[in-house]
């Protein structure tokens, strides 16, 4: 899975770093978790990102952040975790 951030400035004057930040740990925490039960889940990529100037248009919707491509606009964790979980199992290690 590959979380990207964006990190330009609108997005980032809209929380992106802590969003980053977040996220990095989260996975690092899943990681781990993934270790200790001996579960193999899919490899987690966060990756700081530039604009891709999707946050423009008739309305702000900084910031964003794409998991696997896919646009969440005005993100926030709780909107990004729903989002993963949507998708993906991580076979009870939540």
């Amino acid at each position: 899975m590959k979380i990207e951030i964006c990190v330009g400035s609108s997005c980032t004057m809209m929380s992106a770093m802590n969003i980053l930040d977040y996220f990095e740990d989260w996975a690092e925490n899943m990681r781990e978790r993934a270790e200790e039960a001996e579960v193999e889940i899919e490899e987690i990529e966060v990756i700081p990102i530039k604009c891709r100037r999707n946050c423009k248009g008739a309305y702000d919707a900084s910031p964003v952040v794409y998991i696997n491509g896919e646009i969440i606009e005005n993100a926030n964790n709780d909107k990004i975790l729903e989002e993963i979980f949507k998708v993906y199992d991580f076979k009870g290690l939540m």
